[in-house]
């Protein structure tokens, strides 16, 4: 008789360990809204929309164009664009999926380093302890939410993917002793790299990336000159390359300039500041406290070695680190392996170029190896383990938490950025984008005090000034949103938003067409209401979320059935959404419940009978 098998298999074990951590602990992501450059990126991209509607080929995304040097990651957007319509839902999916695809290759190259190089007191053949917890570290610390959960940060979460899929079949070659597989490796990293690099332009390391590990990971005696394996991707990355500089190089380089005039700081200033953002990229990794992590973070720029204070010691500290882990090349390779690639990895980003000098999603790669190495330390077999193992246990808890509650904090509009001008009160863009959530939803008397915020630090802050005019608005104050309007306009004249702002004005003064609804009923602030639920709807059509205002208006009519408003505003959304049948059942209901109200004659010529 045979006896049933009682073997598992530990490498899926893991898997499904990071995967199923990982959807817990980003779940309210799930129901994050778009968010800042999400609008310029996607909502509002005319070519996105085209392509995501099928009124224009995919194909045409990839055309060089101003500010479309990463085709394939809008490539990526107009596919759930076409599929699934403005609901974010299915974009924060996708950008889970990939986040924990990722996990699962910090898995692959954390065995792979740890297999390669024997570490003391690991099993070279068993560690998955060891990698697992890397691999956890690495994917629950609250300090990748911004990578993950902000939509169009997809493109650095996709180059991750993508440069970690070229490391590990490099490195797989390297391992290789026939020479056809090792060249079918080499091809197949060396096509990944190319994605990638149409993904995001941080892939430009990866050459660099596999020396590093030429020298971490595998113990060869010969001279460097004489070890080829690890040149064949390297070229053929570098030949992917040169083909797409000659492709996108135009457009690269006129961007670049654009940038330049918006960021005056010289290059060694710039680079000084870095010393200091990198201290602190750092200091997060190893204190992710919710405090310090900042969706638009304000930095003092470094204009001398010692102004501020801080500068000085700061590049003292990275540049001991950087000497360090050239130090332990050879003494202890992972140690160095962890070091150099953090450094190495936020090289594009790092200053030499004029960007904003940083974000926590810029630290997604770079992590990578020192907080998978960190997590395969902590956990590995020594003195202390039972003890250390228990308190790993518990940062992971207390890491996945941390998570969740910056996930949540992601899930509503208004709470992120009322987070962010906690953190960042000088900042413009914090105060505008406030501003604009909070008329969105009606809440006009908080909206004009962000807005004063952002113009008192910014007079001719263009879009400050529309919002706030939006909010006057929102108060019928015609004279004051009027006001504001204008000081955009004298602003800036082309300023399109604004004169739009004035139309409106005239608009709804004469009480024409769409104007802004009576204020909600009694119920409109608990969120089990219908009035709750049809301000967030009526705000989400406003921003073009029409997906999301259909569930909520939708949500208000089955609570209050005789609530006409929220019928006819779930008509307008419904046609939006090109769903000529549900919007006219909902205009049906609206006009039944405001007969001859004028929006509902005004829908009424836009959407035809039946019968038509």
């Amino acid at each position: 008789m045979v006896k049933p098998s009682s073997r598992f298999n530990p490498i899926l074990l893991c898997l499904l360990i990071l995967a199923g951590l990982n959807a817990l602990a980003y779940a309210p992501s799930l129901y994050a809204p778009f968010v800042f450059d999400d609008f310029i990126n996607i909502v509002e991209n005319p070519a996105m929309r085209e392509a995501g509607s099928g009124q224009a080929s995919l194909l045409a995304l990839a055309q060089p164009r101003l500010y479309s040097r990463r085709p394939l990651a809008y490539l990526s957007f107009a596919l759930n664009l076409r599929l699934f319509g403005l609901d974010p839902l299915p974009f924060h999916a996708l950008n889970l999926l990939i986040h924990i695809c990722n996990s699962f290759l910090v898995f692959g190259l954390l065995l792979v380093a740890l297999r390669s190089r024997e570490w003391r007191g690991f099993s070279t053949r068993a560690p998955w302890l060891g990698v697992v917890s890397g691999a956890l570290l690495w994917s629950l610390h609250p300090v990748q939410v911004q990578a993950v959960t902000y939509i169009v940060q997809r493109m650095t979460s996709m180059a991750t993917l993508f440069y970690l899929l070229a490391l590990f079949l490099a490195v797989q070659a390297r391992r290789q002793f026939r020479s056809s597989l090792k060249i079918t490796l080499g091809l197949g990293a060396a096509a990944i790299t190319l994605l990638g690099f149409m993904t995001k332009e941080i892939l430009v390391t990866l050459p660099l990336a596999l020396l590093l590990a030429e020298f971490c990971l595998f113990d060869d005696p010969r001279p460097l000159r004489q070890r080829k394996s690890w040149l064949i991707p390297a070229v053929l990355a570098l030949a992917a390359y040169a083909a797409l500089l000659v492709l996108y190089g135009p457009e690269i380089l006129r961007e670049i300039g654009i940038y330049s005039k918006k960021f005056t700081l010289g290059a060694g200033d710039r680079l000084l500041t870095q010393a200091r953002v990198i201290a602190h990229y750092l200091s997060l990794l190893a204190w992710p406290d919710p405090s310090r992590l900042n969706l638009d973070p304000q930095w003092t720029m470094s204009k001398g070695l010692f102004l501020p204070k801080v500068t000085f010691p700061a590049l003292v500290f990275i540049l001991g680190l950087v000497v360090l882990g050239f130090r332990w090349l050879k003494t202890r390779p992972l140690a160095a392996l962890a070091l150099l690639f953090f450094f190495l990895a936020l090289l594009p980003e790092a200053g030499f170029f004029p960007l904003d000098p940083g974000f926590d999603h810029r630290l997604y790669l770079p992590s990578v190896a020192i907080l998978a190495l960190a997590g395969a330390a902590w956990t590995r077999p020594g003195p202390w383990r039972k003890a250390r193992l228990s308190l790993f246990a518990l940062s992971v808890i207390f890491l996945g938490a941390l998570t969740f509650s910056r996930n949540l904090t992601w899930s509503d509009d208004v709470r992120l950025w009322q987070d962010t001008v906690k953190k960042s009160p000088g900042s413009v863009r914090a105060w505008t984008n406030l501003a604009k959530h909070l008329t969105d939803l009606g809440r006009y008397p908080e909206a004009i005090f962000a807005g004063r915020k952002a113009i008192a630090l910014e007079p001719c802050a263009t879009d400050a000034l529309s919002n706030l005019g939006g909010a006057w608005l929102g108060l019928r104050e015609f004279a004051a949103a009027r006001q504001s309007f204008a000081q955009a306009l004298k602003c800036d004249p082309n300023y399109e938003t604004a004169r739009a702002g004035l139309d409106l004005a005239d608009q709804l003064e004469q009480d024409l067409h769409f104007p802004s609804p009576l204020p909600p009923p009694a119920e409109a602030d608990d969120p089990t209401g219908a009035g709750w639920r049809f301000r967030r709807g009526f705000s989400r059509m406003r921003d073009r979320r029409y997906a999301e205002a259909v569930r909520n208006l939708k949500r208000a009519t089955r609570l209050q059935p005789d609530f006409g408003e929220a019928y006819l505003f779930l008509s307008k959304s419904c046609l939006e959404l090109h769903q000529r049948q549900a919007a006219q059942a909902a205009l049906q209901k609206a006009q039944a419940l405001l007969p001859g109200d004028p929006r509902v004659i005004y829908l009424r010529e836009r959407l035809p009978s039946p019968r038509e």
